[in-house]
């Protein structure tokens, strides 16, 4: 099974909804430290899918320590090339430590990278109804920028051996 680390709570749903929606999460790494109204949404989130939540209220050097600590076949990071400096710091977090006797996923959030693929009409209309549904706080992100609905992918970065 698969934890997914997500620097800010919705970045989960935008590039691993596919996995999410296929019961292959167990659980989900929230890296950024956030507003009570978000982590209300992770919460809710994580609790009507069957989740494990952690929080590590933007504390890097807890991040690494509880990726030891975890028991998951693989995980899921943000790509090195999301616009946001969060995502390329977890991505080398990962990357260069000793991690990668796991599986280790790459999606995107911000949808720069080759490996992203057009949801079908279905799944595009259900992931922004869950986006919608969890996540209003960031409403006026999905209005603006249809890019976190529409497309989604994940890589494998490593396999484990």
């Amino acid at each position: 099974m698969i934890t997914i680390i997500a620097p800010h709570a919705d970045d989960e749903l935008i590039g691993c909804y596919r996995m999410i929606k296929n019961e292959m999460v167990t659980g989900v790494i929230y890296v950024d430290q956030m507003p009570r109204e978000r982590v209300n949404e992770a919460f809710r989130f994580c609790n009507d899918f069957n989740l494990d939540p952690y929080f590590a209220c933007g504390n890097i050097g807890q991040l690494y320590d509880h990726l030891y600590d975890i028991d998951t076949e693989a995980i899921a990071i943000p790509s090195m090339y999301d616009d946001h400096i969060l995502h390329k710091l977890i991505y080398s977090l990962v990357f260069y430590s000793r991690l990668l006797s796991r599986t280790i996923y790459v999606y995107s959030a911000y949808m720069n990278d080759s490996f992203i693929e057009p949801l079908e009409s279905k799944a595009m209309e259900e992931k922004l109804m869950l986006l919608d549904k969890y996540y209003p706080s960031q409403k006026d992100l999905w209005k603006n920028e249809n890019k976190f609905f529409i497309f989604e992918g994940v890589t494998v970065l490593c396999q484990s051996m």
